[in-house]
């Protein structure tokens, strides 16, 4: 059995973790088709109390699909890197209280 809280588990092929602050990070985490066009399907993850400089406002993290497969260093949702465009996406809710995600 894998201990879940346990990175070395998960090489990026058996799985991948994502790790960061966000706040109820994972309440809702789900794959999805293709969105950007790639033919590899995304991840969405939730963090529906993130606070982005507005208390609750909320945030949603779609990771876009790997070709290469994803890494074996867990990925932090707080790191704007994961989230250019190119690897991935944030979508943050616009006003205090919004509990976007």
């Amino acid at each position: 059995p894998y201990v879940m809280n346990n990175a070395a588990n998960f090489n990026g092929v058996n799985g991948v973790r994502f790790d960061g602050p966000a706040a109820n990070a994972g309440i809702a985490t789900f794959g999805a088709a293709d969105v950007n066009g790639d033919a590899r399907d995304e991840i969405f993850i939730s963090g529906n109390a993130n606070n982005n400089s507005r208390a609750n406002s909320g945030s949603t993290f779609m990771f876009f699909g790997r070709a290469t497969g994803w890494s074996a260093t867990p990925y932090d949702l707080n790191n704007s890197t994961n989230f250019n465009g190119t690897n991935g996406v944030r979508f943050d809710g616009a006003a205090a209280g919004d509990y976007f995600g």
